[in-house]
């Protein structure tokens, strides 16, 4: 299940707080929510690398789903 756009920016937010260090920023983020789902480091570091490489926080995953039948006249 992924995060909503808002919980990924507070995720970075706090990021930037822990001067990038994600294990601190994964402990601290689950201090400050702590009736939310905690990401691990991971999931916060792997929403800094796609926001620097996609500029969005979003995961898009192409190839997913059924396929789409082309029909050549």
């Amino acid at each position: 299940m992924n995060y909503t756009s808002g919980e990924y920016c507070e995720m970075l937010l706090i990021l930037g707080q822990c001067n990038n260090q994600a294990v601190a920023a994964a402990i601290r983020y689950a201090e400050y929510y702590p009736h939310r789902r905690h990401p691990n480091a991971n999931v916060i570091r792997r929403a800094e690398i796609r926001l620097r490489e996609t500029g969005s926080t979003i995961i898009h995953r192409q190839d997913a789903g059924r396929g789409r039948n082309i029909r050549l006249l």
